[in-house]
């Protein structure tokens, strides 16, 4: 079975020739933007262990504090030919539209089993950004 261990913020997720992913700007746990309301486009790519040989379904959405309903779902069927550990699996980006500072969070599950919160960003507004970090 797939184990979901984490996920990578970003801005952009590129595929490139050879199998390559390249990251674009991507976050540790704050998104800083230059003004609220704001639309800010965001991609993840979660991290996944996959020890065992075979198909398992996995599911992921993405939630604003606030909102009873997710702003994405992306489903998919992935059929695992041999042992490979931090494989990474793209997310398409979302346009996430916020106006105060909100937190956003990638979660997903693996067949029937539970939701786990993958990763976890606050925007913010530059100011409040630069604010906290100089305290």
């Amino acid at each position: 079975m797939i184990k979901l261990v984490t996920a990578i913020v970003c801005d952009q997720v590129r595929f490139e020739v050879g199998s390559k992913l390249i990251l674009i700007g991507c976050y540790h746990s704050v998104v800083g933007v230059p003004q609220l309301p704001a639309k800010v486009p965001l991609s993840w790519v979660v991290v996944a262990d996959m020890p065992e040989i075979g198909s398992s379904k996995v599911a992921f959405e993405v939630l604003l504090e606030g909102k009873k309903k997710p702003l994405a779902q992306v489903e998919s069927e992935i059929e695992v030919t041999g042992p490979d550990y931090g494989a990474l699996l793209p997310i398409p980006t979302i346009d996430v539209h916020v106006d105060r500072p909100s937190v956003v969070t990638l979660r997903g599950k693996v067949n029937d089993g539970p939701w786990k919160s993958l990763k976890k960003v606050r925007i913010l507004h530059l100011k409040s950004f630069q604010d906290s970090e100089s305290q």
